[in-house]
């Protein structure tokens, strides 16, 4: 029978601690002199964990950013109907979130996209009113843009600071099939969606992005999904559980739908896009309705939201997990 070191070419070294990137270390056996155990390196799927606190408990808020170590949540209602809707607007740096320069006017059931220093907010709500405003972020402030043609309250959007589409939403009483995308300056009508719906969500760059769920003009949930090529909606795959009132994360064909409400009740599932069909992958520890959230799919976040009041908690993503386990002989 041969030997460790036979086997793999050195002896088992012996550490006073885990090594600090596990995965540098993948497979790799290692004895714990601080804690006496033998430990070995894995990598598991992915899972969600606890991130900072938002410094202000909202939902309906907007998110973007590159990952769960760079992003912002503007935006938001502060609570049950009648409440004010805010412009707070908060930086993470996947520990801390810190409140930074506000946006107004104040609106809840926006989009925003983009990057923690490029981003872009535009549509929502603040009662009485739908809000058309479009407004840039760059790291520091908030800077007006042009509006949009249409009302997208509830509507669903991605893409980049200069190159973003907005679908649907709510106009009038009813949900539309209306889209627009923008190029940095000006916002033009392009090809409509094939599901009138609102309260929905979206992923992706203006020319390969995907958009899920919602609720059509009437109560039923929706579980259609559909994809954008930079001129034309295609339905795909329809995921598997129908819910409004998520947020997302990924790109077209790695896209996440992230918890959500399916009426009454906030619900934890979180589903998956291949560019074929939806997967469910690891729940959210809490279960969570009209939050915000972005990302991609190996480092995203999700943040705020209610079930039933309005929440400051936000977890993150990581896709894959490394771990130091413990070597037993059972």
């Amino acid at each position: 029978m041969g030997t460790y070191k036979g086997i793999q070419g050195y002896m088992v070294e012996s550490l006073a601690s885990d090594p600090g990137t596990l995965s540098e270390v993948i497979g790799k056996v290692w004895y714990n002199s601080g804690s006496n155990v033998w430990k070995v390196a894995k990598e598991a799927s992915g899972a969600w964990s606890s991130g900072g606190n938002l410094n202000t408990a909202r939902n309906a808020l907007s998110g973007f950013g590159d990952s769960n170590t760079a992003a912002i949540s503007v935006g938001g209602h502060l609570g049950t109907p009648g409440d004010a809707y805010t412009g707070a607007t908060e930086s993470y740096d996947g520990t801390t979130w810190t409140t930074v320069t506000s946006t107004s006017p104040t609106r809840g059931e926006a989009t925003a996209c983009g990057s923690q220093t490029a981003g872009l907010f535009f549509a929502g709500v603040n009662q009485p009113g739908r809000k058309k405003q479009t407004q840039s972020w760059n790291g520091t402030g908030w800077t007006e843009l042009a509006d949009q043609s249409d009302d997208h309250g509830g509507g669903a959007g991605f893409g980049t600071q200069t190159a973003a589409i907005i679908a649907s939403g709510v106009a009038a009483v009813a949900a539309q099939v209306d889209a627009e995308t923008w190029d940095g300056s000006t916002w033009t009508e392009t090809g409509n969606v094939n599901n009138a719906r609102a309260y929905f969500t979206g992923t992706g760059i203006q020319t390969a992005g995907i958009l899920m769920g919602g609720v059509k003009s009437g109560p039923a949930l929706s579980n259609a999904a559909e994809t954008y090529d930079g001129s034309t909606w295609t339905e795909v795959t329809v995921i598997n559980t129908a819910r409004r009132d998520s947020t997302r994360a990924g790109l077209q064909n790695t896209a996440m739908m992230v918890a959500g409400n399916v009426t009454p009740s906030a619900t934890a599932i979180v589903e998956q896009y291949n560019g074929t069909g939806w997967t469910e992958i690891a729940d959210v520890s809490t279960p969570m309705k009209i939050l915000g959230g972005d990302g991609t799919a190996s480092s995203a976040f999700k943040s705020g939201g209610g079930n039933p009041s309005v929440s400051n908690v936000s977890e993150e993503w990581n896709d894959p997990v490394y771990a130091a386990v413990t070597v037993t002989t059972s």
